[in-house]
């Protein structure tokens, strides 16, 4: 197990951050792509009804439960990339077991929650009666999968913050090819629909879920099996949910917010939520890269939190921000100039790849302002520090946001103007990151780096 792992301790700073990366953004992307790909075969086997429903429609609420669990895994990927970084073993079996427990709970909860609310929300969002039957069922069945969807990125995250991207990335690369086979023997041969679709993705991701535990629970060089003491397990416990639960809840703020963007995709034609239906796929991988990137940084900065490198730490802000911006910045002209083949991919109305390359030209230019919010809530968040991250960004992201989809954009009934509340609440949580890092005391924990980690 140990030379899978890295030390971002010591070495070149960009080099260890993309050594990272790649693998993490591989694997976002092709976790992405369970949906994307149940889209692409709805999308061209049953329609633009059912593209609409299982696109836009349903990834505002099965992004809302992804991105909790993500968040929440966070709270462990920071725990143990500080106990790695000390190289504290003991604390570190100790808090996987932790963080498997709180996953498993969690799964469960959220499954249960969202089979439940699946048609209130759609009612909520005012989801267009010929897909709202539709994108009902494929959310009931989808959320099945939560237990398993939670396992895996409670591993993912575990694997991540020793270093260890590349099996995660593996395991998704052959769940992803195992998801497409079944959506086109579940939809396409077999007839099975929208429920064909969830079907395939809820199999993929119990697979994930079971490659990765195996490699936490037969690994013997960092991940032992010895009995944790009680008072262990509630540490570990406390301090992961300290930092998780404030970046899941987080999570569940920006997807609120993105919900009260999508009622009001709603009110257009089914073209407008088709095409947007298509844009948030393309989207869905900006985020993923944009994620990927984020947990790069956390488990940088947790590493040499434990460790006591503040001088590395303040290194590693300036070359990710500069990194990241230019790595930004090439995706979006890459996303631009490739539009239109990626719309054909998904349907092949006219109308509706016109109205999506209208909606891509106009957003991809904004995108680079993101990497700021990422780099700078993540060097917060690896100090301990989780609270102000999540009220920064529920009132420069979702406060904003929702007041533009609310009162501003519906004044004018414009498509591009409402999508325009995006960029707008990344500027303003971007400036008020940045005001809060260099006047708040982030920087002053960072130069005491060890001294305030509790380790």
């Amino acid at each position: 197990m140990g030379r899978r792992t890295v030390s971002l301790t010591e070495g070149p700073i960009l080099s260890g951050l993309f050594q990272l990366f790649w693998p993490i953004m591989l694997g976002a992307l092709l976790q992405q792509c369970y949906n994307t790909i149940d889209v692409a075969i709805v999308g061209n086997c049953l329609g633009k009804e059912a593209l609409a429903a299982v696109g836009g429609t349903s990834s505002t609420m099965t992004n809302l439960m992804m991105e909790f669990l993500v968040g929440i895994s966070s709270g462990a990927g920071v725990v143990i990339a500080q106990y790695y970084g000390a190289g504290r073993k003991r604390e570190l079996s100790q808090s996987i077991r932790t963080a498997v427990g709180i996953g498993t709970f969690l799964g469960l909860v959220l499954s249960i929650a969202g089979i439940v609310m699946a048609p209130f929300v759609l009612r909520w969002i005012h989801a267009p009666a010929e897909i709202a039957g539709m994108a009902r069922i494929y959310l009931q069945t989808y959320f099945c999968g939560l237990v398993p969807m939670s396992l895996y990125n409670t591993g993912a995250a575990v694997l991540r913050a020793v270093g260890d991207t590349k099996r995660p990335l593996y395991f998704l690369i052959l769940c992803c090819i195992l998801n497409l086979l079944l959506d086109l023997l579940f939809v396409a041969v077999l007839g099975w629909g929208i429920l064909g679709a969830a079907l395939a993705t809820v199999v993929s991701q119990s697979l994930s879920a079971l490659l990765v535990l195996r490699i936490l629970f037969r690994s013997r060089a960092y991940f032992q099996t010895s009995a944790q003491g009680g008072g262990a397990w509630g540490r570990n416990q406390k301090r992961m949910l300290a930092i998780g639960l404030p970046s899941g809840l987080q999570a569940v703020m920006y997807s609120i917010s993105n919900m009260v963007i999508q009622s009001q995709v709603n009110t257009f034609s089914t073209d407008v939520i088709a095409a947007s239906s298509v844009f948030d796929r393309l989207e869905g991988f900006f985020w993923m890269m944009f994620n990927a990137y984020g947990v790069a940084v956390l488990t940088f900065m947790g590493q040499n939190y434990g460790a006591g490198e503040g001088k590395r730490m303040r290194q590693g802000i300036r070359i990710a921000l500069i990194a990241g911006v230019g790595l930004a910045l090439l995706l979006s002209g890459l996303s631009m100039a490739g539009g239109k083949w990626f719309f054909r991919m998904f349907t092949d109305d006219g109308a509706v790849q016109e109205m999506g390359l209208s909606i891509l030209y106009f957003m991809m230019p904004w995108y680079f302002i993101y990497v700021f919010i990422e780099v700078l809530s993540g060097a917060i968040r690896s100090t301990g520090e989780a609270v102000m991250p999540m009220l920064i960004c529920c009132f420069g992201i979702c406060a904003v946001r929702m007041v533009w989809g609310l009162a501003v954009a519906p004044a004018f009934h414009e498509i591009r103007l409402l999508l325009l509340g995006y960029p707008v609440s990344w500027a303003v949580t971007a400036l008020l990151f940045l005001a809060y890092y260099l006047l708040g005391g982030p920087r002053e924990r960072i130069a005491k780096a060890g001294q305030e980690s509790g380790l």
